[in-house]
């Protein structure tokens, strides 16, 4: 009613959209930034003076490393973490008399000499996060992932006990604090723990955005808010490759993100909060003051008769009073346990939230392995997230979300499983470009899912728990993005080993997609009692609250108009 009187997308909601999109557009940027700051490039040990051109003009790479590296002929590569026990400083004047390949090899001892074709400067190449210290280089990935998760236990709390704004701006406080004393990081200790400060920040920021997103919507125009949002997903990419392109130094990389973010946190202090959250919370007059605020923007003044036949009162009424203390009692994850039916919904979307992220980075974060241009494989990779978008736009409202979401992990599985076997054969030729497309449609398969994981889970909780439950999955599925780097890893000593288990979790996790309701054109949950009446019929309650009387949380809904059909 009050949203059909105010426009369900009016330009108030525009707005917001187009704000959240901005937001989504850093969110991601920082988030995958780790495929060019940590970028590993090629590298050998400095042996000065011979790395010298001018004394030694005429020697290429390969003579260099053939003078001061082994070559491990039954593995046919360079021990690039070594060199001869040779003293390089004898070579004097030009002379490659010092040269003896006959000599026990040493540890690199002037440091590392590193190729700049793709990228100048990285952390990497900063802190020699190379040889016995590349273990350090997988810990500050996975370390953005471990603040992922701890975002997704302590954010999604706040924002459903303080409000959506106020854990807003605390996250992208801790963005900017985190992206700055990224820049300025002097040793490997304060880079690894301001990557976590910036990756608890952003993801908690992701994590109400979201669910912000979802409240300010109706039935009708969900698909449409997420679509906008969506689209700050591939800007987010498409910017970070371009940055990373021109640029090719860490530092810059934190530098745009830093300028884009500031925006974002200012705004977050004139934005509205979310109506439906303060519903639920019992703050009815700053509700009707958000509702009539958005109903200007849309060119629609509200009247004290709309809110009126919405039963939206000024003041709460005897019973109201009498429940508000038991409305307003802070709730936690551990709500989500309470019966049966909510802990099987919060486990299988656990499931899907492990297998979407965990093999949605795998394959983001190996797409330096992938043969070819690192930054074309990576534009390519946005533009196929740009098509998945595109497809789940038209699709999600037509075919549901449960069928959708499966067969996204399905054919990803089966992609990779694919891909996995073309690995066996040792690819080369067809081969190869054979295993290039079998990797570009499982990230199809992947990008496509976690964008309606996102809106399903969303839909699948009431707004007096949405956070939390978001939260919860999303904090069992970051532990996925823990994994992800040292999985990728084991490429080095099996190649096919990666892409065999995120193939094996993404088709478990497609087939237990089956056991979840699909939501498609219901309205939010609003309270724990609609919700496992949804679980366990499939169906909304509907008429049921007005044949409810007896019901406590009918009392309230009543009183305070906290459903998603009396807002609507």
């Amino acid at each position: 009613m009050l949203f059909e009187r105010i426009g369900a997308m009016g330009l108030s909601q525009f707005l917001s959209f187009i704000y959240l999109a901005y937001g989504k557009v850093w969110i991601v940027y920082h988030t995958i930034s780790a495929l060019f700051t940590n970028y590993s490039p090629d590298y050998r040990c400095k042996v000065l003076p011979i790395d010298d051109t001018q004394l030694y003009p005429n020697l290429t790479e390969l003579d260099i490393l053939n003078y001061t590296t082994k070559y491990d002929k039954e593995n046919q590569k360079y021990d690039f973490c070594s060199r001869f026990g040779y003293n390089t400083s004898a070579c004097v004047n030009g002379s490659l008399s010092c040269v003896d390949t006959s000599l026990p090899t040493i540890p690199c001892d002037r440091g590392y000499k590193y190729d700049t074709s793709v990228m100048n400067i990285t952390a990497v190449t900063k802190f020699d996060l190379i040889c016995d210290r590349s273990f350090l280089n997988s810990l500050s990935t996975s370390m953005i992932f471990l603040g992922m998760l701890l975002a997704s236990i302590v954010f999604g709390n706040l924002a459903d006990n303080l409000g959506r704004l106020k854990a807003l701006i605390l996250g992208q406080f801790l963005s900017i604090a985190g992206t700055v004393g990224n820049m300025f990081s002097v040793n490997t200790v304060m880079y690894i723990t301001t990557r976590f400060m910036l990756a608890l920040g952003t993801h908690g920021s992701e994590i109400i955005l979201s669910v912000y997103a979802t409240e300010l919507t109706t039935s009708k125009t969900r698909t449409l808010c997420f679509g906008i949002i969506n689209v700050g997903v591939i800007i987010g990419q498409l910017l970070l490759t371009g940055v990373a392109y021109f640029w090719k130094t860490d530092y810059a990389i934190m530098l745009i993100a830093l300028l884009g973010t500031v925006p974002f946190a200012i705004l977050a202090f004139i934005v509205n909060e979310s109506p439906r959250w303060l519903l639920v919370n019992n703050k009815t007059d700053q509700a009707k003051k958000v509702i009539k605020r958005m109903g200007r923007l849309n060119g629609v003044t509200l009247k004290d008769e709309d809110f009126d036949n919405a039963k939206i009162p000024c003041e709460p009424n005897k019973i109201g009073q009498e429940m508000e203390g038991k409305r307003l009692k802070r709730k936690s994850f551990i709500a989500l346990f309470k019966t049966r039916e909510m802990s099987k919904i919060v486990l299988l979307l656990s499931l899907n939230w492990f297998s979407c992220v965990l093999v949605y980075y795998g394959i983001t974060l190996n797409a330096g392995a992938l043969s070819g241009n690192i930054f074309l494989n990576a534009t390519l990779n946005s533009l196929l997230e740009a098509a998945a978008t595109l497809l789940m736009f038209f699709t999600i409202d037509r075919f549901g979300r449960r069928k959708l979401l499966a067969c996204s992990h399905l054919i990803t599985g089966l992609g990779l499983l694919a891909n996995m076997t073309t690995t066996l054969i040792r690819p080369n030729g067809d081969l190869l470009t054979v295993a290039k497309v079998l990797a570009f449609i499982a990230k199809f398969g992947i990008s496509f899912g976690s964008g309606i994981v996102y809106q399903y889970t969303t839909e699948l909780f009431p707004t007096e728990l949405r956070s939390n439950g978001f939260g919860l999955c999303a904090t069992i599925g970051r532990t996925g993005g823990l994994f992800a780097p040292f999985l990728i890893d084991l490429q080095r000593i099996y190649i096919w080993l990666p892409n065999t288990i995120f193939g094996a979790i993404a088709i478990i996790a497609g087939f237990s997609t089956f056991l979840l309701p699909d939501t498609v054109g219901m309205n939010l949950l609003e309270n724990e009692e609609e919700a496992n009446y949804f679980y366990k019929n499939w169906r909304s309650m509907g008429n049921k609250r007005v044949e409810e009387k007896k019901s406590a949380i009918y009392v309230v809904n009543e009183t305070f108009e906290m459903n998603e059909a009396e807002l609507q």
